[in-house]
């Protein structure tokens, strides 16, 4: 897409932020350290606190096929997950790949590679969002293997799928066998393994484009100007916006340079409109609980992000070439305390949104 042009926004709402901000113990969803590798630094926690320049290291050059990182989440009810994030990654440096699987008790995930999951993957249809280049069903249909292209991040979306246990395995991906989707694959033997976040949730795509009048502003907040008693101003530089470090192969959500110079400066914001919603698009049929199958904004953004609360990653058009789609997309939250909703015809509702990006 040329000059990130604005078509349908998309949504990417995390469920494990939601239910840790409601009271779910962080122990739901953890490293299965009894069968994967522990982190050589950092934390189990950290890989879902959205600091997503905060790396958690593993140790995968200490040995050659057998250290999987297993990651197990108990996603506390039946709601419907269609997609999976991973921020800040170097699994192309590292050699690696995700692979991911679902059940309905913990111990359909809890062993590596899946073995023991619920779902026909053959019949799941996985579809590149940002940078998962090659798709391919894991042995038995069992998993799905997503291998990046390039360090960064990396988002793929798959049919609406209901389990409520999840394994997602990161695994080498030197192919001594030349089978992508084999477990027994091994590891850059120089680069350890390196990621920030995971996010999982249900995908929510606007109805429709938003008004004409969309404003995007690229802040420069960081600078403090200061006037000497002569007249003069100085300004001490907070921040620049998006960082990239080359020592440690981290940098922000679709940055796709490695050093910081390469990146540009400014946090970008859009303020837009959304007019003639349907109200069934807008709020649920029910507000007095929640229906896991009625799609509309409240439900699948507001509630999910708990307002400006959590963080999510925000794509201005949800058809953009998935080959070169990092600009489309921003890690953000919303930067407005309250979702006006306003009717301006019979079941028909006017909205409007404001986004900023986070770094």
């Amino acid at each position: 897409m040329a000059n990130m042009n604005i078509g349908t926004p998309r949504f990417y709402t995390d469920q494990v932020n939601y239910y840790l901000s409601k009271g779910t113990a962080a122990t739901e969803f953890t490293l299965n350290e009894s069968v994967g590798i522990a982190a050589q630094t950092g934390s189990a926690a950290e890989l879902f606190d959205m600091n997503p320049l905060n790396q958690v290291t593993f140790d995968t050059t200490a040995s050659s096929g057998a250290n999987h990182v297993l990651v197990n989440l108990d996603m506390q009810s039946e709601r419907p997950k269609s997609f999976i994030a991973v921020l800040n990654h170097n699994l192309f440096t590292a050699r690696g790949k995700i692979r991911f699987f679902a059940g309905n008790a913990i111990g359909d995930v809890d062993a590596l590679d899946g073995t023991g999951n619920d779902v026909d993957w053959s019949a799941v249809t996985t579809t590149e969002a940002v940078n998962a280049d090659s798709i391919i069903t894991g042995g038995s249909d069992n998993s799905v293997v997503v291998e990046p292209a390039a360090d960064g991040s990396t988002v793929f979306t798959f049919t609406e799928t209901s389990q409520r246990f999840w394994g997602i395995q990161f695994e080498g991906a030197t192919h001594t066998n030349g089978a992508s989707n084999a477990t027994n694959e091994v590891w850059n033997a120089t680069y350890d393994f390196r990621v920030a976040n995971i996010l999982i949730g249900e995908v929510y795509s606007m109805p429709h484009n938003p008004d004409m009048q969309v404003v995007r502003n690229i802040i420069m907040g960081g600078n403090d100007i200061v006037e000497s008693y002569s007249g003069r101003r100085f300004s001490n530089m907070r921040w620049y916006g998006r960082q990239a470090d080359s020592s440690t192969l981290s940098r922000s959500p679709f940055a796709t340079s490695q050093y910081a110079h390469g990146l540009h400066s400014g946090r970008l914001r859009y303020d837009m409109d959304f007019s003639y919603l349907a109200s069934t698009d807008v709020m649920p049929d029910e507000y007095g609980t929640i229906d896991n199958d009625d799609d509309n904004v409240i439900s699948d953004i507001w509630e999910n992000t708990l307002g400006s609360h959590i963080p999510f990653i925000f794509s201005i058009d949800k058809d953009a070439d998935a080959a070169t789609n990092e600009s489309e997309h921003l890690f953000a939250r919303f930067s407005q305390d309250s979702l006006k909703m306003t009717q301006v015809a019979n079941q028909i509702w006017n909205l409007n949104m404001s986004i900023e990006e986070e770094f």
